[in-house]
């Protein structure tokens, strides 16, 4: 099936309540008469959006969605396709099925996550897999995949689940993580693994360390003395994630999967510490070693 929307809102659109509201088998009459918000505004999806009937668990969505939120909300199986820049909470506390974005997509995407798989060919916004408004629990499973990068507090509070990123993930990623993995090719921003409580973050940026000084101390991670130099790894864990990674990102293309292929003779080295100690200090950032 086909969405596309045939005219820009004054206000921003929410069709938040629309895909929670889907079903499959609904006629299109039913489904053009599903709610749609402007603003506070309460209209129906047949003022905004022209339909071409198909298989309601596969739908594309087109036309300029950059003032649309709530796209995918609960969404549970079958794959969304949005071909468009898009605005906020994009999947919001979906379960299963796949959430494919051609652009960027705005904040708070992937809120409250338990399952299924979010690509983005673009860039995100803040708080990806992070909780809904005023919640304390971010996304609890599922697979999230950006191209490019992330905002601020990626992984917020996140309690199980993978963000992959092949750009730089904003300041304060993981901050309060539980668990869950967190990876990026490019660094994190200020702050990143604030209050970690058992998350992985991962970074293959690597951040060599100087000769001249012990290498227990030298890291910027240990300035505030909240991080735990705990030596080099490398692990059949981080194989089988980078494999997977590989897999997933194949649906990207060719360069962006090659990012996250590695020898297995020659495996990457992470220099690993552990923290945030000023909380349980059992969460642990890994860091490639440049050899």
């Amino acid at each position: 099936m086909k969405l596309t929307l045939v005219q820009q809102p004054v206000l921003t659109l929410d069709f938040s309540r629309f895909f929670a509201e889907l079903r499959t088998g609904m006629t299109t009459a039913d489904l053009m008469q599903l709610p749609v918000y402007e603003g506070n505004r309460l209209t129906a999806a047949r003022e905004w959006l022209a339909c071409e009937k198909g298989d309601h668990d596969s739908i594309e969505m087109e036309g300029d969605l950059s003032r649309c939120d709530g796209l995918g909300h609960q969404w549970s199986h079958g794959e969304l396709v949005i071909h468009s820049h898009c605005g906020s909470f994009i999947g919001s506390e979906m379960s299963g099925g796949s959430v494919i974005i051609h652009g960027d997509c705005g904040s708070d995407c992937g809120a409250a996550m338990k399952g299924g798989q979010f690509f983005v060919y673009g860039n995100a916004g803040d708080r990806l897999g992070g909780p809904r408004d005023g919640a304390m629990a971010g996304m609890e499973g599922g697979e999230i995949l950006v191209a490019g990068k992330t905002g601020r507090h990626t992984g917020q509070f996140m309690r199980r689940g993978l963000i992959a990123a092949c750009g730089t993930m904003g300041a304060q990623a993981g901050h309060g993580a539980i668990a869950g993995t967190i990876a990026t090719m490019k660094g994190f921003g200020q702050a990143s693994g604030f209050e970690l409580k058992r998350a992985t973050l991962i970074s293959m940026s690597a951040l060599p360390i100087d000769a001249s000084f012990n290498e227990n101390i030298a890291h910027p991670l240990n300035a505030a003395d909240s991080w735990r130099y705990a030596g080099l790894i490398s692990s059949n864990y981080l194989n089988l994630l980078f494999r997977r990674l590989h897999r997933l990102y194949s649906q990207f293309d060719h360069q962006l999967t090659e990012q996250w292929l590695f020898s297995e003779q020659n495996p990457p080295m992470f220099d690993r510490y552990l923290g945030d100690q000023l909380s349980i200090g059992h969460g642990e950032w890994l860091i490639a070693r440049q050899m």
